[in-house]
């Protein structure tokens, strides 16, 4: 229950050789959910819309980026990269269990974009 009905995930990779043999990379993955499919079981659980509140189980999207510089030894690396670049936010699932008692039901969200630098050496 609440399974979406298309999963699917694509990348690219492009390398380009510097003077002196060094390199750069750079890679891109783009991931699709598609909504969630719907049943009495998916919205006792949460995992669907229970609530006007806000939306679950709609489709998402999500692109990952990283860029990575390779010395000519290989030895060094230093890289950069960003998950999530475009920042979208989805609610995947809701909890309705103190919703009747005290009128407070919670969500989980997905990561907000998030990125980072990485240096490598190998020895």
């Amino acid at each position: 229950t609440g399974e979406p009905k298309l999963t699917a995930a694509f990348g690219a990779r492009f390398e380009r050789a510097l003077a002196g043999g060094s390199r750069l990379t750079f890679q891109a993955i783009h991931s699709y959910r598609g909504e969630n499919r719907e049943n009495s079981e998916s919205a006792a659980q949460g995992s669907t819309s229970v609530t006007t509140a806000f939306d679950t189980g709609g489709s998402q999207n999500r692109t990952d980026m990283r860029l990575n510089w390779h010395s000519a030894d290989d030895r060094y690396e230093v890289g950069i990269y960003a998950n999530n670049v475009f920042d979208e936010r989805y609610v995947i699932g809701s909890n309705i269990l103190t919703a009747a008692t005290l009128g407070t039901p919670f969500v989980a969200v997905t990561e907000p974009r998030f990125w980072g630098l990485d240096l490598k050496a190998r020895f």
